[in-house]
């Protein structure tokens, strides 16, 4: 039994084509997957489907020994916090204006500018941290750093420190040199 285009249409609007996994906008390459499995459930009903990009949907089907698998509650769960990000504007329903062409526009606009600034400690800012700062700028979210764990021998042979930074759906991986 294949799902009505009403009901996909249903779906896809209340997440507004983002995945409910990864909350990524994936206007193309959404599945519509059954929460509780077709064969089990034998319902297309709305209430039993989330959109999940093709990426994270491998994921939900994955076993492994050493994960834990999705479960029906998580998916659920997974899928009411996308709609309610929807419903309260708080998930653009298109692509974000972060987008690399953007990104490569505004770095270079970034460097002329730093070219011509003669202020020495203007040009020690890397160009990873005016991709944070514009991706911060744009989704208009804050910035949050974690340092990555390390063992304390491993952190003291390395010379530079590994961390995240994350501001609204953007993560980055970098390192403060030591």
């Amino acid at each position: 039994m294949a799902i009505s285009d009403e009901i996909a249409a249903e779906v896809l609007s209340k997440s507004a084509r983002h995945c409910c996994i990864c909350r990524k906008f994936q206007p193309l390459h959404l599945h519509i997957h059954h929460i509780d499995e077709l064969s089990s459930s034998e319902t297309d009903d709305f209430s039993n489907l989330i959109s999940i990009c093709t990426y994270c949907h491998s994921d939900v089907h994955t076993r492994t020994q050493l994960t834990r698998r999705f479960t029906k509650m998580e998916l659920l769960k997974h899928r009411d916090a996308v709609y309610e990000l929807v419903r309260e504007g708080k998930l653009p329903t298109s692509e974000s204006a972060f987008s690399a062409e953007n990104l490569e526009n505004m770095l270079h606009i970034f460097k002329t500018k730093i070219s011509e600034n003669s202020d020495p400690s203007v040009k020690k800012c890397s160009e990873n941290s005016f991709k944070v700062l514009i991706a911060s700028y744009v989704d208009e979210s804050e910035i949050k750093i974690w340092v990555i764990p390390l063992a304390e021998e491993e952190a003291s042979s390395l010379p530079s420190v590994p961390y995240f930074i994350e501001t609204g759906n953007q993560q980055f991986l970098t390192e403060i040199v030591t």
